[in-house]
């Protein structure tokens, strides 16, 4: 919170409660960063055929469920 990448709110109805929301800050630097990946991941695709990249996604996909 400190840095302003979360807003805290503390409930009315019960002090106890805090909702924690991510900020605007947050959300320009997510943003800048997920056009940054999204540049990066197209040009490292052009590097493999369909079927390359159809056997990684299952790679992936298989090692998720292990993590």
């Amino acid at each position: 919170m400190s840095k302003g990448y979360l807003n805290k709110t503390v409930q009315a109805h019960d002090r106890r409660e805090i909702v924690l929301t991510t900020s605007e800050k947050f959300s320009g630097y997510f943003d800048e960063n997920e056009e940054e990946m999204q540049k990066k991941v197209a040009a490292l695709s052009a590097q493999f055929t369909p079927e390359e990249l159809c056997s990684a996604e299952r790679v992936l996909l298989a090692l998720g469920t292990l993590l």
